[in-house]
């Protein structure tokens, strides 16, 4: 999570994904036999290099940067990265993140080497922290009206809907979330302590995405999956049951995979597990609200799943520790 970057993002995204990226490696295949450019040892890694610049030309020329959260992510980054080596041996590379107002909706996306942070989500977040300081517990009527809020706007496609009138943008409230009632100057900095907490949390479950190569893995299983079963149904046919096996089959392994690798890099930096308890929490919260929360078909395991798995990662982490000392 090494920075953000500034510089002109793309995205292909859902179905269309694979597709683009299989046509990338063609391409590169291509070329090189006819002479352009320098040979390419590794296709896979030129693809992903070249849709981790398009990602972010595509975000930077598209979406309005947000830099309200710079100070908590570089403070987060500093942390973090000390502790990188520990978990991952490929963390000299970099990773560069960005942060924008867009309609992609209470939701974070990790690519090759760029994780783009949705400020729906890291508004929602510190609002949640917010009303855990004020009532010393995240189980409250301000978190439950919040989650409903972030429900409603998904239910009804419209993640994005506080932003259509540009002219009402409030810069420091977006998306317009009011503050849990009663939040004092102590409670506020309470609050930040919070948010960073659960915001790591988060931002360790995005790097482990990168480091731990999903992206590739993604695309090596779609080639596959495309040589094994090629000419043997439609484009289209095929193309949807890649999708539906990488997103509902493998997927929910990965994101565990990603869990526990984040928890023990934030736990190395000092980040607890109240952090993870409380976002997994959250986002079931929402999810009861969305009416998603026991769809047959998931990207993500349950909350209470994913908790449980990073409750393993800590213990045998904290035992660890202790035979250190």
């Amino acid at each position: 999570m090494n920075r953000s970057f500034s510089e002109p993002v793309w995205g292909w995204r859902g179905r269309n994904l694979l597709l683009a990226l299989v046509f990338l490696l063609a391409w590169s295949g291509s070329a090189l036999a006819q002479g352009w450019g320098p040979p390419v040892a590794d296709p896979i890694q030129a693809s992903l290099l070249a849709r981790d610049e398009m990602v972010r030309r595509y975000y930077i020329l598209n979406f309005p940067a947000d830099p309200r959260y710079e100070a908590v992510l570089s403070r987060i980054g500093n942390r973090v990265n000390a502790q990188l080596h520990k978990v991952f041996p490929n963390s000299e590379e970099e990773v560069t993140y960005g942060v924008f107002l867009s309609n992609l909706g209470f939701n974070g996306v990790a690519w090759h080497r760029v994780v783009i942070l949705d400020s729906l989500l890291l508004d929602a977040l510190h609002r949640v922290a917010e009303a855990v300081a004020v009532y010393g517990r995240l189980e409250n009527s301000y978190v439950d009206q919040l989650a409903a809020f972030i429900g409603m706007l998904g239910t009804q496609g419209g993640y994005g809907a506080p932003l259509r009138d540009r002219a009402r943008i409030d810069p420091e409230n977006p998306y317009r979330i009011p503050p849990p009632p009663g939040l004092t100057f102590q409670a506020q900095r309470r609050a930040e302590e919070i948010f960073e907490d659960m915001l790591a949390a988060w931002v360790c479950h995005e790097l482990s995405h990168c480091y731990l190569g999903h992206a590739r893995e993604k695309i090596e299983e779609g080639l596959r999956l495309q040589n094994r079963y090629g000419g043997q149904v439609p484009p289209w046919v095929l193309e949807g049951q890649i999708q539906q096996h990488l997103n509902y089959r493998l997927a929910p392994a990965k994101e565990l995979q990603a869990d526990r690798a984040g928890a023990l890099v934030a736990f190395h930096a000092g980040y607890t597990l109240e952090g993870f308890r409380r976002w997994y929490a959250f986002i079931d919260r929402i999810e009861q609200h969305t009416g998603t929360a026991f769809q047959q078909h998931r990207t993500h395991p349950h909350g209470t799943q994913r908790f449980q798995a990073v409750q393993e990662v800590f213990e045998s982490w904290r035992a660890e520790q202790a035979g250190q000392d």
